[in-house]
């Protein structure tokens, strides 16, 4: 069974998400936030401020994004659970600005 977008769907007896490592955390968040964009729309969807760079966004413009469009969204704990464990290179994820990472590896 797949998503809309082609991607195998998740299985009810995956492993623990302690013990999965950050790519299949991400992949079994993915999946989730996928099936529920089956059935509603996020707060985002067609604004292009949630995809810009951190460096083009400003602090309050954050802060109204934040506040205004992903507090009340019906999608935004799934949407938390994908940007922490995916760490997105770009973009505003569940309220939260996201850009390159630096420090150590990848697990």
């Amino acid at each position: 069974m797949t998503t809309a977008t082609g991607r195998p769907r998740a299985c009810e007896d995956e492993p623990t998400p302690g013990l999965m490592s950050r790519t299949d955390r991400a992949e079994t968040a993915f999946d989730a936030l996928a099936r529920a964009l089956d059935d509603a729309a996020p707060g985002c969807k067609g604004d292009t401020r949630f995809t810009l760079d951190a460096h083009q966004l400003q602090r309050d413009e954050v802060t109204f994004l934040s506040v205004k469009v992903c507090r009340p969204c019906p999608l935004r704990a799934l949407c938390q659970d994908y940007a922490e464990a995916a760490k997105p290179q770009a973009g505003v994820w569940a309220g939260r600005v996201y850009g390159p990472r630096r420090g150590r590896p990848d697990d």
